[in-house]
């Protein structure tokens, strides 16, 4: 079985689209071992981002903290946060 990167990386490498996808698939084949398996969307990304991989989720307006349009989120790593456009916030919607 594949193993996904570490999480621990000092500096995380760039992946290319497959490689993201591969990342992802094996993540939710991670998360679903331990927490049951996710069969059809939505995709429980606030527990495996906050319970999972210990992470502080975060929803913000990234057009004022990056100063441009199209950021829809980041990873503050040193941090351990993870921040989301607030406009995608589903549940406020």
């Amino acid at each position: 079985m594949a193993k996904r990167l570490s999480s621990s990386a000092a500096k995380l490498p760039f992946l290319n689209d497959q490689e993201f996808e591969d990342e992802a698939a094996l993540l939710l084949a991670e998360y679903s071992r331990e927490h049951g398996e996710v069969l059809v969307p939505p995709i429980p990304i606030d527990e495996i981002v906050e319970l999972f991989l210990e992470l502080h989720l975060t929803f913000d307006d990234m057009q004022a903290l990056f100063g441009v349009e199209y950021v829809h989120g980041a990873l503050w790593g040193n941090d351990l946060r993870v921040g989301i456009d607030h406009r995608l916030d589903r549940s406020i919607n």
